[in-house]
């Protein structure tokens, strides 16, 4: 959440906001291609946030398949706390 925090406020951010805000499935990668090429000063914090939202991603989907898995053998969660 840092390396977001860390890009502060740029007038095009709003409309990128707006851009995820309207309903529609959105291919991840043209957008960060297209946030990069907004600003391009700040590629590298772009790609960081990216990067952590990969991981938050990745680490949501671990926990995810943890409970299936605990709940296919009947157990809760408690069980392993």
């Amino acid at each position: 959440m840092q390396a977001i925090q860390k890009l502060g406020y740029h007038p095009y951010i709003s409309g990128i906001i707006y851009i995820l805000g309207a309903g529609e499935r959105h291919n991840a990668e043209a957008l960060l291609q297209s946030t990069v090429s907004i600003i391009p000063e700040r590629k590298e914090d772009i790609m960081n946030a990216a990067q952590q939202l990969r991981q938050q991603g990745m680490q949501r989907e671990k926990l995810h398949l943890a409970r299936n898995m605990l709940y296919k053998l009947h157990l809760g969660i408690q069980t392993v706390a």
